[in-house]
C-alpha cells in the first residue's frame, strides 16, 4: 500500500472486490490466480517477480 501511496483499507477493498468478481473464496485462491496470470511491470517500472 505504501509503495502505491494507498491506504491499507483501499487495498483491502480492492482485494475483496477482486475475490467477489472472480468467484474466489480466500486469499490463497487469489494468490494462486495472480500467479497464473502474465507478469506485469511493478510500480517502479521493473518487472515484478
Amino acid at each position: 500500500a505504501r509503495a502505491l501511496f494507498l491506504s491499507e483499507k483501499t487495498i483491502s477493498s480492492h482485494k475483496t472486490n477482486l475475490m467477489l468478481k472472480l468467484g474466489l473464496e480466500n486469499v490463497a485462491d487469489l494468490v494462486r490466480y495472480a500467479d497464473q496470470q502474465p507478469s506485469v511491470d511493478g510500480p517502479t517500472g521493473e518487472p515484478s517477480a
